[in-house]
């Protein structure tokens, strides 16, 4: 009985190491594949684990100001006065004016400062030389118009100063500003020699387009201030002529030469 029950405790006992030894080597296993699915989500997120490149700061050209001279060509120009009177041996007359003037070639002095995008400002010093009178048509109250071909003894010049307000956009740029003038009337028809108008304020606006940095192209719609007062003597009569205010306008187009730039 005895043997009996010794043979029973060392079965169980070798029943239980046999039970006890799958177990663990299932719980090694279970270790194990823990492990290695740690290193592997840990070596995912490493390689997942990207660092964003920081964003570039972009480098704006600040606003430069250049200087240079120019070429510019006066064209389709008219002159207008809507009311001008004339003194003709005590006689008076009343009525309106227009005058159209002869293309001619212009020169200039600049300054230009713009930022790429944003304002800026121009100036421009200009000499539009003589021009000689295409045409003229007067309207005189109560005598109706009269229209003349014009002549080549009747001719103008003026001297500009213009000062503008740029908005730039890239390489394109959108002048508008104020100008003064002082314009110089001559007839030698009559005893009339020259007669400096009065100096007055006018206006300007345009479209201009940077080709490089050696050439600017621009092309302006500008009216100048015209105001004068003459007196003509003829066979010893003299006659009193008043223009009143009027504008002289036109459109110009512009080459700027930047110069040292």
């Amino acid at each position: 009985m005895k043997f009996f029950i010794l043979f029973l405790l060392l079965s169980t006992n070798a029943i239980a190491k046999e039970i006890k030894a799958p177990v663990n080597k299932t719980n090694q296993k279970q270790k194990t594949n823990a492990a290695e699915l740690s290193l592997s989500n840990d070596s995912e997120d490493s390689e997942l684990d990207i660092d964003e490149p920081e964003p570039k700061s972009v480098n704006i050209p600040p606003a430069r100001e250049i200087s240079g001279i120019g070429l510019g060509y006066f064209f389709n120009s008219k002159q207008k006065h809507s009311s001008i009177s004339v003194n003709d041996i005590g006689t008076n007359y009343s009525g309106s004016l227009e005058y159209e003037w002869q293309s001619v070639p212009e020169i200039f002095a600049f300054t230009h400062k713009t930022p790429e995008f944003g304002w800026g400002y121009d100036f421009m010093f200009t000499y539009s030389p003589t021009k000689k009178l295409d045409k003229a048509t007067v309207f005189l109250n109560g005598y109706g118009t009269f229209t003349s071909a014009g002549s080549s003894d009747v001719k103008t010049q003026s001297i500009i100063v213009q000062g503008n307000a740029v908005y730039s956009a890239g390489n394109i740029y959108f002048p508008f500003g104020l100008n003064l003038s002082a314009n110089i009337y001559e007839n030698s028809v009559s005893s009339t020699a020259s007669v400096m108008s009065k100096v007055g304020i006018g206006g300007q606006i345009g479209l201009g387009i940077k080709i490089n940095n050696k050439l600017m192209i621009e092309l302006q719609s500008r009216a100048i201030s015209y105001d004068m007062e003459f007196t003509t003597i003829t066979g010893g009569n003299s006659t009193v002529y008043k223009f009143g205010q009027g504008y002289l306008s036109s459109l110009v187009l512009n080459l700027k030469f930047p110069i040292g730039n």
